[in-house]
């Protein structure tokens, strides 16, 4: 749920990979079909959905197709910023979680942690092997 100066944006993930959005208007009461709106960008599943923590502009999704992508939701644009190897066993991504501003730290279903750096053009990643199987869930509490 995004928080919008006129009401409230939900997305919400399907299993065909594909992600709604569905702006609630504050002021209506009303059904609207036209306040809700779907994207296509993965080929699995999409199993996690956050907004950017200083620009709420921004969507991030989370496939079992392997995939992250930002989405600029201002400019109606998407991006791939990280996609495991297509060879690689247990390939998908698990969950991410913004830890600072374009800063995110991704789980993928081999186990490993990846922490992903898009704040500049091409996108820094580390990465760090946890568990053998399975991707960790970390839960990361911000200080405000």
């Amino acid at each position: 749920m995004n928080p919008l100066s006129h009401g409230c944006l939900i997305a919400a993930g399907c299993k065909s990979g594909a992600v709604g959005l569905w702006n609630i208007n504050a002021e209506s009461t009303k059904w609207d079909e036209s306040q809700l709106v779907a994207f296509n960008y993965h080929t699995r599943p999409t199993n996690c959905i956050t907004f950017g923590m200083s620009e709420p502009h921004l969507m991030y999704t989370t496939s079992y197709d392997g995939s992250i992508r930002r989405v600029d939701l201002q400019k109606q644009e998407a991006s791939l910023i990280y996609e495991t190897p297509p060879n690689r066993k247990d390939n998908h991504t698990c969950w991410h979680v913004e830890i600072e501003p374009r800063v995110l730290l991704l789980g993928v279903g081999d186990g490993s942690i990846a922490r992903l750096d898009t704040r500049q053009n091409n996108t820094d990643i580390s990465t760090f092997r946890y568990y053998k199987i399975g991707s960790p869930f970390i839960y990361y509490f911000f200080n405000q």
